[in-house]
């Protein structure tokens, strides 16, 4: 009889990698969470001086058009909500997308 043969437990493969809670979960439910991330995007334009001068009779001197999305877009194979946690999502969501529009006016 081998030494450890009765013993549940020792002759069977065991996952020792804990995920960010310090849980032990299966191997099999682990999967890679590999990604790619569009965390910000500005675009931006400015109106030259010879459209506002002929549009707004010189009233505006400068103006200024931007926009900025931030969070917009995972590119990944992970197949939960958000591959930075780690491990299982446990009720984590994503990062919440974002759009700001500004215009700055000089007078």
């Amino acid at each position: 009889m081998a030494p450890c043969q009765g013993i549940i437990g020792l002759t069977r493969g065991r996952n020792y990698a804990t995920d960010a809670s310090g849980n032990n979960p299966a191997a099999n439910l682990w999967e890679k969470g590999d990604y790619l991330m569009l965390r910000e995007l500005t675009l931006a334009y400015d109106l030259s001086p010879q459209i506002l001068s002929k549009y707004l009779a010189n009233r505006i001197k400068g103006l200024s058009v931007n926009i900025t999305g931030t969070n917009l877009a995972y590119l990944s194979g992970y197949s939960g909500n958000f591959p930075e946690v780690g491990g299982f999502d446990q009720g984590k969501f994503p990062l919440p997308k974002r759009l700001t529009i500004g215009v700055r006016v000089t007078l």
